[in-house]
Parts: structure tokens; sequence; C-alpha cells
């Protein structure tokens, strides 16, 4: 069995007999607090670290109120019970209407205590339970994009366990692998898919896959399962497998909740990455058909129409930052007689085999579309004309020296760009990319030119006056 800590439990006793009450909780597997100071009852009724609060009214004087209100508010959301010797039955019904789950009148029987406290930590998991599963529906019913919506599960998910770290993983089943996300919420790490390793690798996933349920720690850097190295940063890990009726779809990870995780929490995660592993299958298929709308089908690039809208975005970017937008034209040289010669299959194998040159050769911040024909444009974000160059040679050279079979040398021109450098508007910057692309032909093709080397050209053959 998992080790899973105790339900915390405050007790804010006025009568030595209610404080007494606390050992028997202990006994019984709560983790107990007893409070007797006014004002360090009300800072613990505040904190998130009690899933529930029992207040002893005493004879209904003290800061009742108070603490009640400071328990009710707190962002753990506990069960609140209250007892007291002046507590009759018009009282009781006040306090429960106030937010108490249960309140007792006169003496307290200790079986009858311990069954309400159950009885309100269910109700409370519940409650959770629903809160969560609404806070997951508003998450992908406000989808916007894979990227974004991974994004906002992870923020909500921590959130909702005061959680400093959120990770979630796909399973790749047919690999047996699993695909990382992006791990870290609240700091800045590509949202999309960007790491694989194999199942056999991640002790604690195939730990929870092997034995059905939760892994739950409270001390990382003790636990056996992990290393040195592995525990660095880690104090308290909670991982729970996404499950749909058809088996696991991948896995959550919570990190470093300040005060732990406990067995409530393991129940509610894995249910709310029950309803996830339902909601992220159809957030790929939104996300499928979103693609398809924005890409290529032939090279898999971006369309023409979503790289105009790029652009126009990076540009307003430019202008608010300051900083570079370079641009790159590729056109094939001679692409024609390949689909003359060989037939327009060989043509699209070309094309396909471009658009993959092209994309492994830029970086993944960069946006390479399919202008058209055998025209391929790449935005180039915060680029200096010197890194424009490495670029441009190296997909210069990587079409050369590709082996094109029998279609035979394949060679590519290419032609570079930088706003605000070249050019103060959009269409300006086109035109400047597109000049030295011609330029580039003029020498010969299987070359890139720059557009500063268009306009030295040109001063160049200006007759001074």
């Amino acid at each position: 069995m998992l080790k899973t800590p105790r339900a915390k439990v405050l007790l804010v006793p006025v009568r030595t007999e209610v404080a007494a009450l606390g050992k028997f909780l202990s006994d019984a597997g709560y983790g107990v607090t007893v409070a007797f100071d006014p004002a360090e009852a009300l800072t613990y009724a505040a904190s998130p670290h009690f899933q529930a609060v029992i207040l002893d009214l005493g004879k209904a004087t003290g800061p009742v109120a108070p603490l009640m209100e400071a328990a009710l508010q707190s962002s753990s959301a506990p069960a609140v019970l209250c007892c007291g010797q002046d507590v009759d039955a018009t009282m009781a019904v006040t306090l429960m209407r106030a937010g108490a789950s249960d309140c007792f009148i006169g003496a307290i029987s200790e079986p009858a205590l311990l069954d309400a406290l159950r009885h309100a930590l269910e109700k409370r998991a519940h409650l959770q339970e629903l809160v969560s599963l609404r806070k997951v529906v508003q998450v992908f019913s406000s989808l916007q994009s894979l990227e974004t919506t991974y994004e906002n599960l992870r923020t909500s998910i921590a959130e909702l366990f005061h959680a400093q770290i959120c990770s979630v993983s796909l399973l790749d089943t047919d690999r047996g692998e699993i695909v990382a996300q992006a791990p870290h919420y609240g700091q800045q790490f590509d949202a999309i898919p960007r790491h694989r390793f194999r199942l056999s690798e991640s002790r604690i996933s195939k730990l929870i896959l092997e034995r059905g349920e939760a892994y739950l720690a409270n001390n990382v850097p003790d636990d056996p399962l992990f290393e040195a190295t592995e525990a660095s940063g880690l104090e308290s890990l909670l991982a729970v497998a996404m499950r749909r009726p058809a088996g696991p779809t991948g896995f959550i990870y919570l990190a470093n909740r300040p005060g732990g995780f406990s067995r409530l929490d393991a129940e509610l995660l894995t249910t709310i990455g029950e309803q996830v592993a339902v909601a992220l299958e159809n957030a790929h298929t939104f996300d499928n058909a979103y693609r398809a709308s924005i890409t290529d089908p032939l090279t898999d690039l971006y369309n023409r129409r979503f790289f105009d809208a790029r652009l126009r975005q990076e540009y307003q970017r430019v202008r608010r930052t300051g900083k570079t937008l370079g641009l790159m034209f590729v056109d094939l040289d001679r692409f024609k007689q390949v689909n003359d010669n060989f037939g327009h299959e060989a043509g699209n194998l070309v094309l396909t085999q471009v658009a993959r040159i092209i994309r492994q050769t830029c970086r993944s911040a960069d946006v390479a579309a399919r202008w058209g024909g055998d025209e391929f444009t790449v935005l180039l974000t915060e680029s200096e004309p010197a890194s424009l160059e490495v670029i441009a040679r190296r997909v210069r050279d990587s079409v050369q020296n590709t082996n094109w079979g029998p279609v035979g040398e394949i060679t590519a021109t290419i032609g570079l760009a930088v706003l605000p450098q070249d050019a103060v508007t959009l269409e300006g910057l086109l035109q400047a990319a597109d000049d030295a692309m011609y330029l580039a032909k003029k020498r010969g093709r299987n070359a890139y030119a720059l557009a500063r080397e268009v306009r030295q050209a040109t001063t160049a053959a200006t007759p001074s006056s």
C-alpha cells in the first residue's frame, strides 16, 4: 500500500475535556493540532493546512465568529464542526446555516464526533471534486489552442492544490513512451510536447500503472525511489494516472505543496485525472482540426493565411518592444523542370523534403510557411543579419547536398530582410526580402542575398549629382 499522510485537524479547545479529544482523534488516524491561544487559533484557522476545524464554543464567549469566518474563508475550505456548553438547537441551526458542517449539543460522544468528522470530510471531498471538475471544464470550454489548453490546465490544477509545480504527460502506449509536457507551472517553458522517454525509465509512472493507485510522498529526499540528484528541489510529490475506460492515457504530477499532500488530495486528483483524460482527447481532436485549417496539407508547414496573420502579430510586437524581425524567402531553382520531366508526384516529394529541411534548420521559435508553389518563407524572430546569414547558408547547403535520386540536383535561392533595418512597414519588409531573393538569382541562383546588399547596389548604380 502507498503511504499517505493523515488528514489534518485543528482543534480549538476552551474546555479541558475537549482538549482531551485530541488524543482520541490522533489515535483514530488524524493529524491533530491543538490551539489554546486565541491569536494562534485565528492564524491556524485561516491557514490552508487543515482539512477540518473543530471549534469549542465553551460558554459562547471568545472570538467564535472570527474563528468561524477565518476557517470558512481559508483557501483549503476545511470542514468546520462546533460544540459548546451553551449550544442549543436554535444556536446549532444558526451555526450550520453560517457554514458549520455539524454542531454538537451537550456532552460530546467520541464515537459520534468521529462519525461526524468522517462524514464532514467526505462531504468536503465531494464538494471539492465538483469545484475541481467545474474548473477543468472551464479550461477546455475556453480552448484556443492545444498549447494554451495545457498551460491553463497546469495552472488550474496547481492553484487548486496549492502546489508549486504541475506536470502533465501523455502516454504513447504503441511505443511504450511518455511524452512530457512543459513541467513547471509558473515558469517559461515550451508548452508543446518536447521530450520523449521510455515508460520503463520512469519509476514513479511505472509504479502507478502496476499498482493501479496514486503515488504520494511528503518527504521525497528520504524516498528510496529517488536518487539524490532526482530529488533535488522536490519536497512533496503526488502523481496519478489519467485514465479512460480503455486504459491509462497519461499522468499528472504535483510537487511541493506547503504542508504536503493528503489521501483526500490523491483521491481528488485521481478523479480529475479521469475527467482530464476525456477532455484532452477532445482537445486533441479539436487541435487536429485547427491545425488542418492553418497548415499546408502537402508540406505540413503553415499556410499563407496563417503566416500573414502571424506576420502582422509579430510586426506589432516589434513596434512595441523595439526588437528585430527577420524574413527569409526561399525559392527553388528551375523547379518547373522537375514537374515537366519527372511528374508532379516527384515534385511533391521534393517540396516535402525541402519543407523538412527548412523545419529542421530553423529554430523552434521561427515560423516557416509555404508561400505558394515552390516558394517558402520563414519569420525569424529577434534575429540580427549575421545570424540570418548562418540560417540561410544552412538551408542553401542542406538543399544542395541532399541526395535527390533520379531528379538530380535541387538548389534554392534565398532572400533576407530585417525589420526595422531594411524596412519600417510590413509591405516594405516583404518587398525587401523579395528584392534580395531576385538579387541572389541574378548572381546565378543557389545563393542568398541580404536586403542591405540591394540598397548598396542601388546606391552604387545611382549617378552622383
